[in-house]
């Protein structure tokens, strides 16, 4: 940001830093490496730490913590220095890392600003997302390690509690990497770094093969595929408690149309016989001062029943004609044959009584 830091002209080139430090982090990373050890174990506390302050000075003089590619971690190393003091052996710390902690400073406290305003209202996913995305710097760099914190590592603990959460949302980009001394601290064992278990693979590559197929067979196939697929839906909607889904392809509209022109041949059946039974009925019980004349008079049983095969023969033949027209390229809906059967006995039926009326009155009057 334009600050100067002292000491930043203490740093040499990379290359020289490297060809310097490199004999250096041999000696200073195994032996800082056996003294954690042995904070561990509890064996050889004293002279572990002793030899790792030792080979800590002149990596540190020499500012091995600023080479390139790094050698070790800039947070391991300040954690060696910290510790070092305290047996009152100094490290030189070099300014890089002092920048890095400088650096640390900041975004800790707007991780906590932000984080703060997350707790405050829990049910705000927008400030949930902004308190983790401003923690993952602060987890990148592995910052809780170099800030001072308090015996009881509140500072720790509060971001191992922050980069948790965030990382059992699911979300790779809101995932915070919780440092290792971090995660030693949290009441359950945590990855040091969230891992994203592979994906589980949902589908098939299927294999390339070339068929020839007419057109026709290429339209049974791809029909075939469809109807497939619409079998299979219904069962996997069932499956959800709170989503209703609506599906529909390529052929769908064709197959309402074809079941709706699904011809009820069994209503049909069933209407002619209850008209013809009604016809038979009405001119053999019909009374003697009614319009139709005395009992079985005419025009009689057996002229409603033909009456009621005349219409039947007459649909019969529209519809046949109709088809005929379908032959040459003349469009017909086929959903009148849900209507026109029933059409057609309606109104035939009716125009029968009319004529019956008048033919009974001209055999009265006779």
């Amino acid at each position: 940001g334009g600050t100067t830091y002292a000491g930043l002209a203490e740093c040499v080139a990379p290359s020289s830093l490297t060809a310097t430090c490199t004999p250096l982090f041999a000696d200073y990373g195994p032996k800082c490496t056996a003294a954690a050890a042995a904070r561990v174990t509890g064996v050889d506390v004293v002279s572990t730490a002793t030899a790792c302050c030792a080979a800590a000075v002149p990596f540190g003089s020499s500012n091995c913590s600023c080479a390139s590619p790094p050698l070790g971690t800039m947070d391991s190393f300040y954690q060696v220095a910290t510790g070092c003091a305290a047996l009152g052996v100094t490290v030189p710390v070099p300014a890089c890392v002092t920048a890095q902690i400088q650096t640390c400073g900041v975004n800790a406290a707007e991780m906590s600003t932000k984080c703060t305003a997350a707790v405050a209202a829990p049910t705000d996913l927008v400030a949930g997302a902004a308190c983790c995305t401003a923690a993952q710097p602060v987890g990148a760099a592995n910052c809780p390690c170099m800030l001072p914190d308090n015996v009881d590592n509140t500072l720790k603990l509060t971001f191992g509690t922050i980069a948790t959460r965030c990382n059992s949302v699911g979300v790779a980009a809101l995932a915070v990497n919780i440092p290792s001394c971090v995660a030693t601290l949290m009441p359950s064992p945590v990855p040091a770094t969230p891992t994203t278990p592979a994906p589980t693979q949902l589908y098939q590559i299927p294999r390339d093969k070339n068929v020839a197929v007419t057109e026709v067979q290429a339209l049974a196939i791809i029909k075939g595929w469809e109807k497939a697929w619409l079998d299979a839906i219904p069962a996997k909607a069932a499956t959800y408690t709170h989503i209703d889904v609506a599906y529909i392809a390529g052929r769908s509209l064709e197959d309402t149309i074809k079941e709706a022109s699904q011809g009820a041949y069994a209503l049909i059946a069933v209407g002619y016989v209850l008209v013809v039974s009604y016809i038979a009925l009405f001119f053999m019980f019909s009374s003697t001062n009614g319009a139709c004349g005395v009992n079985g008079s005419a025009p009689g049983v057996a002229s409603g029943v033909a009456a009621a095969l005349v219409i039947m023969l007459a649909t019969l033949s529209a519809l046949g004609i109709s088809g005929l027209l379908v032959s040459a390229g003349v469009l017909f809906t086929a959903l009148t044959l849900q209507v026109v059967p029933f059409l057609a006995l309606g109104l035939g039926i009716n125009d029968y009584f009319v004529m019956a009326n008048y033919v009974a009155a001209a055999v009265a009057a006779a």
